[in-house]
């Protein structure tokens, strides 16, 4: 897994730095229960979003296409 650091208590992915300005619209499309119950997830396990996020997009993406 990615080197990690503590950002306000939680572990941070260092992996990635944002490129530019950060772009939030692609996760506007979330329904908002679905993004709230991830949220108190992860606050819940302390772990950042981010960390969730970019772990699941790493997984995904070394998965052979169908």
């Amino acid at each position: 897994m990615a080197k990690t650091t503590k950002k306000n208590g939680r572990p941070y992915s260092m992996a990635y730095t944002a490129a530019g300005t950060p772009r939030r619209y692609l996760l506007s499309g979330i329904p908002a229960q679905l993004w709230i119950s991830f949220s108190a997830r992860a606050k819940r396990e302390h772990i950042a979003k981010r960390q969730v996020l970019l772990q699941l997009v790493e997984e995904w993406t070394r998965r052979p296409a169908k």
